[in-house]
């Protein structure tokens, strides 16, 4: 199966590793060398095979590094070569509630006793934490007289101060953010709706199809499949918020 993997990885990015173990997956840093060796020929003369090649690549440590890191941080599965062959056709996936599934699933695995680490697209999960869950909000830094925090991003707020991100990092703590969770009472959760104002601010893609954000529907990725239970969070959509029923 890996010499599969990797056949396509020579053909849809010009790079095929020698090493044969790994399963489907591939370092980051072997992909961030060839790269490296890669980028002083990039041009605006260069053939689009090239272009293409280089794309791909980047977008493998996009995913690897960002979107869907694992646990070591430091590999990125060739399955997603499936998806790199027509770079036109990138937009018809639902990157986001892909991101959400796997996030969703990092969070059930992270949540049992044994774990000790979490993985996944983490900027996104830890500042709405910050931005709901009182207990976890970590001090922000002093204005100068005048001076009022960020309205958006939102995550500037809480990073203006150097140092003050590490500290409170879900990945670096997971044990003490579940102790967290665990003791959480009522009054430590900020329920209170995006506003009008800020969502008027937003860039136009970031409030594109509105009205499916309540959509409670599977969200899939790869051979993983989660619940978007909006439902359970209905007040953060000015709704009003009746006892949720028992998981599925």
């Amino acid at each position: 199966m890996r010499a599969q993997f990797l056949d396509m990885m020579g053909h849809f990015t010009g790079y095929r590793p020698q090493d044969d173990v790994g399963g489907s997956r591939i370092a980051l840093s072997a992909i961030r060398d060839h790269m490296a060796v890669l980028h002083p020929d990039i041009t605006g003369e260069m053939e689009d095979l090239h272009i293409q090649r280089y794309t791909r690549l980047a977008l493998l440590l996009f995913f690897g590094c960002v979107l869907f890191p694992n646990t070591s941080g430091s590999l990125v599965s060739m399955r997603f070569l499936h998806h790199l062959q027509q770079l036109d056709d990138l937009p018809q996936y639902s990157w986001g509630a892909a991101v959400l599934a796997y996030l969703y699933r990092s969070m059930c695995r992270s949540s049992m006793g044994p774990a000790v680490d979490i993985c996944d697209f983490l900027p996104l999960l830890q500042v709405w934490a910050w931005q709901r869950i009182m207990p976890l909000q970590p001090h922000l830094p002093p204005l100068a007289p005048g001076e009022s925090y960020p309205f958006i991003p939102l995550s500037s707020r809480w990073i203006l101060r150097r140092g003050n991100y590490r500290g409170t990092d879900a990945h670096h703590n997971l044990p003490l953010i579940r102790d967290v969770l665990d003791m959480l009472v009522d009054g430590q959760f900020i329920w209170t709706p995006y506003s009008d104002e800020l969502l008027a601010q937003l860039p136009v893609y970031c409030s594109v199809d509105q009205l499916l954000w309540r959509t409670s529907i599977p969200m899939i990725f790869f051979d993983m499949v989660e619940y978007h239970a909006t439902e359970r969070v209905l007040r953060q959509f000015h709704r009003p918020q009746p006892i949720p029923g028992e998981p599925g």
